[in-house]
């Protein structure tokens, strides 16, 4: 998998393979939060994505990494291809949800 050289180009370019493949390795993981951040934002047409990778050390320890992305969405005929050849998210719904219940 290579790293994209500028994240927020990925509607516009078809170097991207794989968008889930992690080997051990911080740049690994990192190369995964990119792709499933962008290959998320492209898939549910949004403008902007963020996307949160946590890693538990074997000493203990936690690793976090966040990306916030933002640029226009573009379609983009080759990223539809990739997604629809190997999409790995769930389909998305939304509902409004009450925050507090009052008896």
């Amino acid at each position: 998998m290579k790293l994209i050289g500028k994240a927020c180009n990925l509607s516009k370019t078809s170097r991207l393979k794989h968008f889930y493949r992690c080997i051990n390795g911080r740049r690994s993981r990192r190369d995964a939060l990119i792709n499933l951040t962008l290959a998320n934002k492209y898939d549910l047409k949004c403008d902007k994505a963020i996307g949160v990778s946590f890693v538990a050390n074997e000493d203990d320890t936690q690793d976090i990494e966040w990306l916030f992305v933002q640029d226009p969405w573009e379609r983009n005929t080759d990223v539809d291809e990739l997604l629809r050849e190997n999409n790995p998210f769930r389909p998305v719904t939304e509902q409004s949800i009450d925050r507090y219940k009052f008896q």
